[in-house]
């Protein structure tokens, strides 16, 4: 025994090192979350979000978790353009950035008739967000739009100030987990219907809200849009109710895929 400890002494293994004193660390912001998702389909895109914005204020654990419900999907066309925007963080960031984008979609159809410049906007309108609010918003976008003159859809994602074209799946919020990520993986396809996809939109959100309830929750809003059309089209809650509870119902009977080819056949 006398042997093994010189030997670990020899080799150092024994004297630690002097731990140095924390620095007090520095308050930490509060968080948001939520889910909101985005999903490509061989004819149009899907975008939907639940209605809870939860907040726990980091620098105050005692406060708890608090929360208020509101829309986090918004769209807006025109005649020759239509465009959804949701987003996952600040509630009021959400709805300046919403609202400052679709107005300048709306106003840039006016002006010229050429193709929006949907990335360099959304660049834009996120700079001069974080100007009025003296710091870079906590805040995370997904951003659709279909346009008659241009030839495919454009939909790009937003993280802070960085921006990038979205892959045919997104997810934002709380609902970048695994739950979420295995549902995708075994269940979504590119060359599903938009249709399709809006049922497996809802089943994605049902299920977050069913797992994830102090973060998720309330009405599942749901937006999509055709390639070329310059029309925005919305789930209404009836018709979310009636695809949940398909799900609910024939979730422990049947295939995933299969119900959602049920659920498809609700949506008119």
């Amino acid at each position: 025994m006398e042997n093994a400890i010189e030997f670990l002494e020899s080799a150092n293994v024994l004297h630690l090192p002097v731990r140095k004193s924390p620095r007090s660390p520095k308050p930490a912001k509060a968080k948001s979350m939520t889910i909101a998702l985005s999903l490509k389909c061989i004819d149009g895109v899907v975008v939907a979000a639940d209605r809870l914005f939860t907040h726990s204020d980091l620098s105050n654990p005692n406060l708890g978790v608090f929360g208020s419900y509101a829309k986090k999907v918004f769209g807006g066309e025109g005649d020759h353009y239509t465009a959804l925007v949701a987003g996952s963080g600040s509630k009021d960031a959400l709805y300046s950035l919403s609202g400052s984008l679709l107005t300048r979609f709306e106003q840039e159809e006016t002006l010229q008739a050429s193709a929006l410049a949907v990335e360099n906007g959304l660049e834009e309108e996120l700079n001069r967000l974080s100007g009025k609010l003296g710091e870079i918003p906590n805040l995370s976008t997904l951003v659709a739009v279909s346009q008659q003159s241009h030839p495919a859809l454009q939909v790009f994602r937003s993280e802070g100030l960085v921006i990038r074209a979205a892959e045919p799946t997104e997810v934002i919020g709380v609902g970048e987990n695994s739950l979420v990520q295995f549902l995708l993986d075994t269940l979504y396809v590119p060359h599903m219907s938009v249709m399709q996809g809006v049922a497996l939109a809802v089943l994605v959100i049902q299920q977050t809200k069913k797992y994830c309830p102090q973060y998720c929750g309330g009405v599942t809003d749901v937006g999509y849009l055709f390639y070329g059309v310059p029309h925005q089209y919305d789930l209404t809650e009836e018709e979310v109710g009636d695809i949940e509870d398909v799900f609910t119902e024939g979730i422990k009977t049947e295939a995933l895929s299969v119900l959602i080819n049920e659920a498809e056949k609700l949506i008119s």
